[in-house]
């Protein structure tokens, strides 16, 4: 797993990727780096620390983070695939342990983390949100932590689909 503040980052890129925005920039940063041959050679979940960095560098716009009302990152996401070589999503490097920052999707609606979330996963920030309606469990882990804060969720009327 990258560091939990990048992962989350990563997550939110990708629903921008979804929503259109565009960050072509990667490619073109992957591709000057490294390159078809060195591409080639890579170990096939090796990260590409240069294309890692221009993510975490990016700041987000407030009108982009405007466009999610579905927080729901495709694993296939190229912001993804432009940091490995071939992720399977199959192990942990992109998992979240924390949502922390999502209450900064103003018009958020539904969460869908796609079993992303890191068995302790921090979701208290979820609580924040004013435009939830619908958040998805099936995908959420089962905890002390995770289950507290869906009973809460569910105080507040957000519809908790299992």
């Amino acid at each position: 797993m990258l560091d939990p503040k990048v992962n989350f980052k990563l997550a939110v890129i990708s629903c921008l990727i979804q929503q259109g925005v565009d960050f072509s920039e990667a490619v073109q940063i992957r591709s000057k780096a490294y390159g078809t041959r060195a591409f080639d050679n890579l170990g096939y979940d090796e990260v590409l620390d240069d294309v890692l960095s221009y993510y975490n560098n990016l700041n987000l716009d407030a009108l982009d983070l405007q466009k999610i009302t579905h927080f729901n990152p495709t694993l296939s996401s190229s912001c993804y695939t432009n940091i490995v070589k071939e992720w399977s999503g199959e192990d942990d490097i992109f998992n979240l342990k924390t949502v922390s920052g999502i209450e900064l999707l103003p018009n958020l609606e539904e969460f869908c983390p796609f079993g992303m979330l890191e068995f302790d996963v921090d979701l208290s920030a979820l609580l924040l949100c004013k435009r939830l309606k619908i958040v998805h469990s099936e995908f959420i882990p089962s905890n002390s932590s995770t289950n507290s804060v869906l009973r809460e969720l569910k105080q507040l009327e957000v519809h908790i689909v299992f």
